[in-house]
Parts: C-alpha cells; structure tokens; sequence
C-alpha cells in the first residue's frame, strides 16, 4: 500500500485564495494534526487550471504544518459536484465565491471565507 492509498483528511478549497482562505486552511490542518492520521488531501477548486497564483500562498500553509504529510492536487471548479457525490469520507470545504452552491452532504462541513 503506498501513502496515497492510505486515509486522508480532505480539505479543499473553491474560490480564489487569499489571506483570509489561507488562515482557515491553517485552522483546518492545526486541528487534524492533533488527530492519529496525520495526512491531509488538500485539494483547490480552480477556474482555469493554468493559473497557479495558488502556489504562492502553498509555502505559508506548508511552513505552518510541518509535522503533517500533506498532498497538494489541483481540478477544475465544474469537478466539483462530482467529485462530492463520489466522496467516502468527510469533507471540509473552504469556499471563497459566492456564486458557486455546493451540495448539501452529511459528509460536507462547508467553512465560507
């Protein structure tokens, strides 16, 4: 079984980053990293897959966790609802735009930025 096989916490992100996305992200793996599975799937929502103006804010979440393997992964936004309904395990997700309805889940924590 390789580390992407294994259980994660998933937090992903839709919207367009900024400081205040990026301190709830912070806040989301302070928490999971008190917990025994200390991996975390950290997944952004983008528009347009070739803007990578994410990264920047990347190096400050991964500076605040060292002590986490975390998996950085990028889709595009219309992914989305498909990906929720194919989810097995909880969710939390950050959402930075307004516009966009997330579907209601029971495995869904939607944290608004």
């Amino acid at each position: 079984m390789t580390i992407l096989d294994q259980r994660f916490y998933n937090v992903w992100y839709v919207g367009e980053i900024n400081e205040d996305g990026v301190d709830r992200i912070i806040e989301c793996l302070v928490n999971y990293s008190s917990k025994a599975i200390g991996r975390v799937r950290l997944r952004f929502y983008l528009k347009n897959i070739q803007d990578l103006s994410y990264i920047a804010y990347v190096r400050r979440i991964l500076l605040q966790n060292t002590s986490l393997s975390i998996v950085i992964e990028e889709k595009l936004v219309e992914d989305l609802e498909r990906d929720i309904k194919s989810a097995e395990d909880e969710i939390v997700v950050i959402k930075n735009r307004g516009g966009l309805e997330i579907p209601l889940s029971e495995k869904i924590k939607i944290v608004e930025v």
